[in-house]
């Protein structure tokens, strides 16, 4: 079965060769089936997306959109342009309450879907109607970014931002190489994308375009197609997205933003692996299998096929892209899953080229050495058991209400993931890509959907907001509110910028003694400090309520008890 065959349902043109809209509607449908499960409901996560939904709600109530802050302590590792975009979803969405933290992920939603549509519409335009489907999906489905259409982050944006870039790219060199021009409005368009993914998060998108064309340079031994891109109209383009806040910030801070951004925040990354330790290499080679689940199978089997070919050009063009980006961040000391997610939606057009393009490689996975194809299966195999297994095991630790469903969707997810690789081996990959998608909205649907937003245990600061809001000692005035021992960022962002955060139990103490609107909340070790403080003055406070949770950031239990002067 070629790219060329027609669609059911009208899901592309009359002649195969297009997406219709009721093709791009499907992977609407789908992307909405996989994302908006726990969209609403999962909590504010720490660390990363509750500091940079803390320093939008402080850049809403200051009115000041240059600055970025966190409490009092300037936030400048990353540029302003998630936090403007995070601003302008909460101002329209859920102007009366800034702790909604589901109005700040708007942003990341939106990115992840418009990704989704232009992987679909390059790849159809590439390699036809049948194929962008199947990139599109197999970029959907993938199970890291799903978890990034959850997070208030820069992740998901900078995805859409470089997925626009780098198929800019590519399309400029696949022209080059068929003899057809590049127009101007496409080649100003890829100088757009790049300027906007480094308003995001820095010189990412730069980094991956560059590596991406001196992997091409040494390969093509010369790169004259990059004229196409009229860089004498376009780095001007770039340069008038990026400049003025950048000279803002520059002028604003005393150069502190460059220092911090470049010289503290990616420079550590690369060489000290700032304060998550050093990593080998390695590591999301081996967290590959689950980052880019459930498509990790195609993609594993097709690898040998796919090198094969790589002198064609958009097989060159993804390889390009992917490999020197995968091999920085494998070398980086700093190692974190979401680093290498630029990369996917190259991985996701090279499994659609091989399995489902105009010419694919037909039976890919049947062409490998028996012993790669055995391998490259009980891996996928287990890494799909211990995905089916974990809501499971963390409904039973925890939220055992959602412990039925889940098996359901467990057992469905496994018996779609056998389905799979038989069709895969009897080279139906139209149904065993039904099967995989099938089995990754399954999981979507019990990990993200039912059994993260059911926890209690990781989700302390909304349970002690909860006892705050049942205890406030001044009905109708503001609650001054100070924690010891838990400063987590999801207990600022919902207990307000004011919070104060105590380094010891005494300094809490003190910070509310004489405050009758105060409660203090003072996590199990720091009690001794605050209470021999309050004793020294006569003072017995009354203890409220006890939380109890797991900090998952610091792998430890804590106890926080709710207190509030008599």
């Amino acid at each position: 079965m070629n790219g060329t065959t027609t669609l059911p349902f009208g899901l592309c043109d009359g002649k195969g060769g297009r997406l219709s809209p009721l093709g791009y509607a499907a992977l609407l449908f789908l992307c909405i089936v996989l994302y908006l499960p726990g969209f609403f409901t999962l909590p504010p996560t720490d660390r990363d997306e509750s500091r940079f939904a803390q320093a939008t709600k402080q850049m809403i109530e200051s009115g000041n959109y240059t600055d970025i802050r966190y409490q009092d302590e300037a936030r400048y590792q990353k540029p302003a342009g998630i936090y403007w975009l995070q601003a302008a979803s909460v101002t329209l969405l859920s102007p009366g309450n800034l702790t909604n933290i589901w109005a700040y992920r708007i942003p990341s939603l939106l990115g992840v879907i418009a990704a989704v549509m232009l992987l679909a519409f390059f790849a159809a335009r590439l390699i036809g109607a049948r194929g962008g489907l199947a990139a599109g999906a197999i970029f959907a489905c993938c199970f890291l970014i799903g978890v990034e259409a959850r997070q208030a982050k820069t992740d998901a944006v900078l995805m859409l931002c470089i997925t626009a870039s780098q198929l800019l790219l590519m399309h400029a060199y696949t022209a080059h190489r068929a003899g057809k021009p590049v127009s101007l409005p496409a080649a100003l368009l890829f100088w757009l994308a790049l300027g906007a993914g480094i308003l995001i998060k820095g010189p990412i998108s730069a980094l991956i375009a560059a590596l991406t064309v001196i992997t091409l340079a040494i390969a093509d031994k010369g790169a004259a197609w990059l004229k196409q891109l009229r860089p004498l109209a376009g780095v001007p383009l770039a340069l008038a997205v990026i400049a003025p806040w950048l000279i803002a910030i520059t002028l604003y801070s005393g150069g502190t933003f460059i220092e911090e951004s470049v010289g503290q925040d990616l420079l550590n990354k690369i060489w000290s692996g700032q304060a998550r330790g050093i990593v080998p290499p390695g590591l999301h080679t081996l967290l590959g299998l689950v980052t880019f689940w459930p498509f990790s199978l195609l993609l594993l089997l097709a690898l040998p096929a796919l090198w094969q070919k790589r002198g064609e050009p958009a097989v060159r063009f993804c390889l390009a892209w992917a490999l020197p980006t995968w091999i920085f961040y494998e070398l980086i000391f700093t190692k974190l899953p979401h680093y290498v997610m630029p990369v996917f939606p190259a991985f996701a057009l090279l499994a659609a080229m091989a399995w489902f393009g105009r010419e694919p490689l037909a039976g890919a996975g049947a062409a490998v050495p028996r012993w790669y194809r055995r391998t490259a299966i009980a891996l996928w195999a287990g890494a799909t058991l211990a995905l089916a297994a974990l809501p499971v095991w963390l409904a039973w630790l925890d939220a055992k209400a959602a412990i039925y469903q889940d098996l359901a969707l467990a057992i469905i997810a496994l018996s779609a993931a056998l389905i799979a690789v038989r069709r895969l081996m009897l080279n139906e990959a139209g149904q065993s890509a039904a099967a995989l998608v099938i089995c990754g909205v399954a999981l979507s649907q019990a990990l993200l959907g039912w059994t993260l937003p059911g926890l209690s245990q990781p989700w302390i600061a909304p349970r002690a907001m909860a006892a705050i809001e049942h205890y406030r000692p001044c009905p109708g005035k503001p609650t001054h509110i100070a924690v010891t021992g838990f400063g987590e960022p999801s207990m600022v962002f919902l207990a307000g910028t004011d919070t104060y955060r105590a380094n010891s139990g005494v300094n809490a103490a003190i910070d509310t003694l004489h405050n009758p609107c105060a409660l203090t909340l003072v996590e199990e070790t720091r009690l001794p400090g605050y209470m021999s403080l309050l004793a020294g003055v006569n003072i017995v406070p009354e203890h409220l309520a006890t939380i109890d949770g797991f900090n998952y950031n610091r792998g430890e239990r804590v106890a926080l008890h709710l207190f509030r002067n008599p």
